[in-house]
């Protein structure tokens, strides 16, 4: 098979998953490709499944596909390509507790975000080019968004009802298995071209529950820390102006404590129309007028530039409004409070629901149970 070929058919694999991986005119989603996987790598990755797998029967498929391995050559490869953050395994999947287990990754939150601590220039590049290309607009809105966006504890006043989920620390607090912290890839990705963050000097700020903890550690990754460690890790995100994006569930893998100006999932809220609509967030800011002596810190420090110059004075855009609270905390005359949006958006219970929603929407209810039903029976999915 030539070789473009074989990276084309890995990227409609891919493409399966519920974030899409599209094809793009100017292939820019095969050169990421060809940045994680040889000819020879690819090859086998195609015969991966989106849902994980243990090692004796992906070697089977292998097998009967004429790639001849046995099962401990493939776990080497398979492994090898983990460590490269091009697919998951390891401690992933450790919940499981048969033996080893592997799936392919989605692009986002998947293999950029596993090029932490590893990522390079033209990795960087091509991801941001494919970002602007037009992948920016399959991460947002209705059974789409895999990260949600709340408010800094500061923000939080006691005349506003604050819904459980949207308060974080209780979850951190209370979490009974291993926490991890990791660097920010996102500034990461800027740094290795060049470009420096003129917000925060913080780079070890992400945080990562259970499985998704288990995962990085298990590639030599981040470090693990305890309780009381995240909860610090938390405060100082919040006294950097660090927006805070837990995943889409109640009980989130992961916690990103975002810079405005290297954030990847920002930069894409910013190249949509009306972010304030799109993003999952329950809250919005307003501002007084006639408190407000316009210094211009809240239009300085709001991630969105929700905040413009009006006929009498500065408004707020809720529009572009995703309710991050770094306005209220930054204001030195205490004008802008939290308000609740007239529609909430209830976090999923879980990562798994959230991800069998986005394949029904993507795909339709029937498609997926038949491809879940091909998979119980040995398939792939």
């Amino acid at each position: 098979m030539p070789t473009d070929d074989i990276y084309r058919k890995l990227q409609k694999e891919i493409d399966r998953f519920p974030i899409p991986y599209p094809e793009t005119v100017s292939k820019v989603e095969i050169k990421l490709l060809k940045l994680l996987f040889t000819p020879q790598e690819a090859e086998i990755a195609v015969h991966l499944s989106i849902l994980p797998e243990s090692i004796e029967r992906i070697t089977r498929r292998l097998n009967r596909n004429g790639i001849k391995l046995q099962v401990n050559e493939a776990k080497t490869i398979l492994d090898s390509l983990v460590d490269k953050g091009a697919i998951l395994g390891k401690g992933f999947y450790e919940t499981h507790g048969k033996g080893t287990y592997f799936s392919l990754s989605p692009f986002v939150i998947g293999f950029f975000e596993n090029q932490v601590d590893i990522i390079t220039r033209d990795f960087a590049e091509n991801a941001e080019r494919l970002l602007e290309t037009g992948f920016y607009k399959d991460l947002f809105g209705d059974k789409k968004a895999q990260m949600r966006t709340i408010p800094i504890s500061e923000a939080v006043s006691p005349d506003i009802a604050v819904e459980p989920y949207d308060t974080i620390r209780p979850y951190v607090k209370q979490f009974k298995d291993q926490i991890a912290v990791i660097n920010c890839v996102c500034e990461q990705a800027q740094r290795v071209q060049d470009v420096l963050c003129t917000k925060t000097e913080l780079m070890e700020r992400c945080l990562l529950f259970g499985d998704s903890a288990r995962f990085v550690l298990s590639r030599g990754l981040g470090r693990e820390i305890t309780n009381e460690e995240a909860l610090k890790t938390l405060d100082k995100a919040e006294n950097e102006n660090l927006v805070l994006q837990p995943q889409n569930s109640q009980n989130p893998g992961f916690i990103c404590c975002c810079c405005p100006e290297c954030c990847g999932v920002l930069k894409a809220l910013r190249l949509n129309d009306n972010p304030g609509d799109l993003v999952q967030s329950n809250y919005f800011a307003e501002l007084n007028v006639d408190n407000c002596t316009e210094c211009g810190d809240c239009q300085e420090i709001c991630p969105m530039d929700a905040i413009q110059a009006g006929e009498d004075g500065l408004v707020v855009n809720n529009q572009s409004c995703i309710g991050c609270g770094l306005c209220i905390s930054n204001c030195p005359t205490e004008t802008i409070t939290l308000k609740k949006r007239p529609t909430i958006k209830k976090p999923y219970k879980n990562s798994t629901l959230m991800y069998r929603d986005f394949m029904f929407n993507r795909f339709g209810v029937l498609p997926t149970v038949k491809n879940y039903l091909k998979y119980l029976m040995g398939g792939k999915f």
